[in-house]
């Protein structure tokens, strides 16, 4: 072949020129490309929507905090649901338990005291004179007597005041002279306001010479 004859230039953009089989051409690389990006993103987005179902199905609630209550107030909201039992949380109140009433004073009549002096006589210088003194508590009346137990059934008949001495005994009667030879029982009864009465007795011995 002569170097003179003209050369044939093959051009890689001839349209005319034939693809060699398996060899990609531009257009299908970018096709390619393409579709592994929409595929990447796609799995991506698959991926999330994953994770958020199983937030959201599966996911366990944080407890909230207590709202804590104001002091004197309720606990209890409205809209509260009918069963629902509303706590109060107002401050306790000291309980004061009522005190039982004094039982109203006994009116019972009583003796307090009762006494004679001396309590022993002799007769051997003359008749010595007693010294008569009583006492009492709710009473209305006195009365003595000499050897009985009641003085006011069978005593010296006379009305003397609920706390008093031989002094108030009728004139003649005080001072009020001892009897000689025995022992004797004097007695002082007291009639009540209530109309009940208590007796004592008092021995004064004799002593002889």
């Amino acid at each position: 072949m002569s170097d003179d004859a003209p050369t044939q230039r093959l051009d890689a953009s001839d349209p005319d020129r034939p693809v060699q089989p398996g060899a990609p051409n531009s257009e299908q690389r970018k096709s390619r490309g393409l579709l592994i990006a929409l595929i990447v993103v796609g799995a991506a987005l698959l991926i999330a929507i994953v994770v958020l179902l199983i937030v959201l199905l599966g996911g366990t609630p944080k407890p909230t905090a207590a709202a804590t209550p104001i002091p004197g107030t309720s606990s209890a909201t409205p809209g509260t649901s009918a069963g629902a039992t509303p706590t109060s949380t107002s401050s306790p109140r000291t309980v004061v338990k009522p005190t039982s009433a004094p039982p109203p004073p006994s009116t019972k009549v009583a003796i307090s005291g009762y006494s004679i002096s001396p309590s022993q006589i002799s007769c051997a210088t003359g008749t010595p004179d007693l010294s008569i003194h009583w006492s009492s508590v709710n009473g209305k009346t006195a009365y003595f007597g000499v050897n009985t137990a009641d003085a006011q059934t069978a005593g010296m008949g006379w009305e003397l005041p609920p706390t008093g001495s031989d002094a108030d005994f009728p004139s003649g009667y005080h001072p009020y002279p001892a009897i000689c030879g025995q022992d004797t029982e004097y007695t002082i009864t007291i009639v009540g306001t209530d109309g009940s009465k208590v007796s004592r007795m008092f021995t004064v011995k004799f002593k002889e010479n």
